[in-house]
């Protein structure tokens, strides 16, 4: 089941996923975590096509947590498609990458990005990790209820 207004996250890794959530809950964030395994399949989820068509009237999510290397379609190549779509503008994509290189970041940044951070190796990390997405105001308290998918 989907959320109406969550964290979409965008990981092929279950482990990674299982630190996520458990950081979002330790911490009692308020928003849900919604979770794709590939590019291709966020691709579908923020524009409500193919199996996620159903969800067509929610708004799209307060952030979206995006891996770099998966199956079917990168993150850059997510990064690039959103960035496409005009009603996504101001969409918040915070890349987590295993990456610690500096072009991968140099790209997600330039790309739209709002954040590139080095994947967590200890829940504290991803507490903290979260935490500065708070401080940022990347998770908003109010949803932008923006209604892209319908805006073709």
């Amino acid at each position: 089941m989907f959320s109406e207004t969550p964290i979409l996250l965008v990981e092929d890794d279950d482990a990674d996923a299982f630190f996520l959530q458990r950081a979002i809950e330790k911490l009692k964030i308020p928003f849900a975590l919604d979770r794709v395994t590939d590019g291709r399949s966020a691709m579908d989820y923020l524009g409500r096509t193919g199996r996620f068509e159903k969800m067509a009237t929610l708004p799209p999510p307060h952030l979206v947590v995006l891996d770099l290397k998966m199956p079917v379609c990168s993150g850059f190549d997510v990064l690039e498609w959103v960035r496409s779509q005009a009603c996504f503008k101001h969409l918040k994509i915070a890349v987590w990458s295993s990456s610690t290189l500096p072009e991968d970041r140099a790209k997600a940044l330039q790309l739209g990005a709002c954040d590139f951070v080095v994947k967590p190796a200890k829940l504290g990390e991803y507490e903290k990790m979260i935490q500065n997405w708070l401080a940022h105001g990347f998770l908003p308290s109010a949803a932008n209820s923006a209604d892209c998918p319908s805006e073709s």
